[in-house]
Order: structure tokens, then C-alpha cells, then sequence
């Protein structure tokens, strides 16, 4: 065998063990990786932009769906035994043991309608219902303005109260909570959290339409939402 014929042997392996090598990186990453899902009643989205390790990957999908599950179970009015569900079936007037997280989030619910003179109203449940709109709500129609007075009786804001740690208490038996003009927003921040933790760069994250984004998008320019 001529030394030309070894070298060329010799750079046939090579070329090979490159691209093996190329292809094993490969298969352990993820270029652009994104995530969806349900939670809270509608759906959510998350994706980050460049490579990331599939086992990097599988960490951050396991600690946000754990993040998810935990304000899921917190604030969710879709889900029947979460805490936000107990507390609204619930016609004690007697304070209510809640988590931190949800008595956090109803405190600044009930500081946003301080601040618009009650545009922002977390009581807002039981007229939901009525209009079919909410997560206990009937076939959408349009009520009677007897239904509406009946249901208006059973709101607002200043029938509840807070210490912002570990309690909710109403003053009205058929007050209800629902949270799903802030709880989302909440839970984009928690993921945001996460990624900033794990210190990733370029990221989107959406529940709902509640949005938060970092760095740059895919193409290399800021993300666009719209």
C-alpha cells in the first residue's frame, strides 16, 4: 500500500469520525426548541431561541410544568378542587387558609381596584357564570336584568379581604373569585423565573396571551409580538 493510499484512508476515518461526532452533538441538542400545552383553562406557550442540550431541556420542561401544576392548583377556577375553587364553594364568612402565592395575587388584585375605582374587579366570577362565560357558566345567552342584579349582589371588591400571606376572607357567603386577568400574567412570571435562573438569553413565554420575551428571536432581531 503507497503512503498516498494510507493518507487517504487515514482522512476517509477522520472525515467519518467528524461526522459522527457531528451527528451524536446533534442528537443531544435542539435548535429553536419550543413547548405547549393547557393550563388554566387555555393554553400556553414557551420558546427559546439557539441550541440547548436535550437534557437541559427536559429539566426546564420539568420544572416548568411543575411551576404550571402548582398555580394551577392554586388559582385555576377550572379545576374543581384547587384552592381558588374551594374558597369560592366555600359560604363561610370565617378566614380561609390559602397559600401564599394566592393570597399574594389576590392582594394585588384587590390594589389594582383600589387604583382604577374598581374597573378591575377579581369578584367578577358569578356574572361570568350568568353571561356562560365562566368556568361553572352555562350555554353563553344574554340574562335578564333580574339575573344580573342577583348576580351583581354577589361582587364586589370590597366584600374581600386579605393579609397577603396566608388568607382570604369575604364578607359576602356567595362571593366568588376569579383570577384570570392576573393568575396568567402571574405565571408568565414564574417562568420567567425559571429561565432567568438557568440564565437563558433569548426566550418567549405566553399563557393566554399574556406575554414576556427575551433577548432575540430565531432570526437574530428582537421578537415581534402582534
Amino acid at each position: 500500500m503507497s503512503r498516498k493510499q494510507v493518507i487517504q484512508i487515514i482522512l476517509g476515518f477522520a472525515v467519518v469520525l467528524v461526522l459522527a461526532l457531528g451527528g451524536m452533538v446533534r442528537s443531544r441538542s435542539v435548535t429553536h426548541p419550543s413547548h405547549w400545552g393547557e393550563t388554566m383553562g387555555t393554553g400556553y406557550s414557551i420558546k427559546l431561541a439557539g441550541t440547548v442540550k436535550k437534557s437541559d431541556l427536559n429539566t426546564l420542561h420539568e420544572e416548568m410544568e411543575a411551576v404550571l401544576t402548582e398555580v394551577n392548583r392554586q388559582m385555576s377556577t377550572w379545576d374543581p378542587e384547587s384552592e381558588i375553587s374551594r374558597f369560592n364553594h366555600s359560604t363561610s364568612t370565617a378566614p380561609f387558609s390559602c397559600s401564599p402565592a394566592l393570597a399574594e395575587v389576590v392582594q394585588q388584585s384587590l390594589t389594582l381596584s383600589a387604583s382604577t375605582g374598581g374597573a378591575f374587579d377579581p369578584t367578577l366570577q358569578p356574572l361570568l357564570n350568568l353571561w356562560g362565560f365562566g368556568s361553572e357558566g352555562d350555554e353563553r345567552h344574554v340574562p335578564s336584568e333580574e339575573e344580573l342584579a342577583v348576580a351583581r349582589r354577589l361582587t364586589g371588591w370590597r366584600k374581600i379581604k386579605t393579609d397577603g400571606r396566608s388568607f382570604l376572607m369575604k364578607s359576602e357567603p356567595g362571593l366568588s373569585l376569579a383570577l384570570g386577568a392576573i393568575a396568567k400574567g402571574y405565571g408568565v412570571d414564574r417562568l420567567a423565573g425559571l429561565m432567568e435562573k438557568a440564565d437563558y438569553e433569548n426566550w418567549f413565554i405566553e399563557i393566554g396571551g399574556e406575554v414576556a420575551v427575551h433577548g432575540m428571536n430565531p432570526d437574530g432581531v428582537p421578537w415581534r409580538i402582534g
